[in-house]
């Protein structure tokens, strides 16, 4: 009896969802890690480090960080979509 949770395909797999069976990229989790680094090093490190600072800060490391997490998420999208 089938559940509507999830169906058997015609390889004996079963799918749950809609993207249960998408298998990820190396990019993609890539993307995933990349992000996570990102949010653990603005809203965990820097902020002791912004809480000591007196004058304006300037952020350099914005220059590397946003372009590489828009070059990566773009490629996974794109990935994404092609599959």
């Amino acid at each position: 009896m089938a559940n509507s949770t999830h169906h058997k395909t015609d390889n004996n797999t079963q799918t749950w969802g809609v993207l249960g069976s998408y298998i990820m990229t190396k990019i993609q989790w890539a993307t995933i890690i990349l992000i996570g680094a990102y949010l653990l090093w603005e809203f965990v490190l820097l902020a002791n480090w912004k809480a000591e600072t007196e004058g304006p800060l300037i952020r350099v490391d914005l220059v590397i960080i946003y372009p590489v997490l828009v070059i990566f998420a773009v490629i996974s999208i794109i990935q994404f979509l092609r599959r």
